[in-house]
Order: C-alpha cells, then sequence, then structure tokens
C-alpha cells in the first residue's frame, strides 16, 4: 500500500523533500563531500544510494523517482518482516 500510495498519488513533479534528496544525491555524485560541501538533514544513506543511481543512469528524475519508489517498498516491506518476526503484527 505505502508503495502504491508514494509510486502513483504524487502531485507534480517533486513531493515534500524530494528536490533536497536529488540536488544532494547530484552533488555527492559529482564529488561533494556530505556535511561538509552540503548541509544534510539525515544519515547519508539514502543520498549515497540515490547518488550511486545518478552514477549509473545519469541525472534523469524519471529514474531517481523509480529509484525512490523501490527503496520506500523495500523499506516497507523489511519494516513489515521486522515486525512479524517480533510479533508486533
Amino acid at each position: 500500500m505505502t508503495f502504491l500510495v508514494h509510486a502513483f498519488l504524487r502531485k507534480g513533479i517533486f513531493q515534500s523533500d524530494q528536490s533536497v534528496y536529488t540536488y544532494s544525491a547530484y552533488a555527492i555524485s559529482r564529488g561533494c563531500v556530505p556535511y561538509s560541501d552540503i548541509q544534510l538533514a539525515q544519515p547519508p544513506l539514502m543520498y549515497l544510494i540515490l547518488a550511486f543511481f545518478v552514477n549509473l543512469v545519469g541525472p534523469s528524475l524519471f529514474f531517481l523517482n523509480l529509484a525512490e519508489s523501490v527503496i520506500v517498498l523495500l523499506t516497507s516491506v523489511l519494516v513489515f518482516i521486522i515486525a512479524k518476526r517480533s510479533r508486533l503484527y
């Protein structure tokens, strides 16, 4: 459900802080150092994953949106598995 909402119900090109993630990933892929050259509000894993995709396919908004949607899907599945094993679900 989370993946469907994230992937298909977004309005416009950018949703919320997506522009920050996109620019930060682009800057990291061009050699900027997190927390030194660019300011980040969260731990850098999401930015580094997106920077990998920028290096892989180029600075394409479509592929970055797709990568973020896949990351949301994988995170949702991981949280579900952890909750099920912990008997929280």
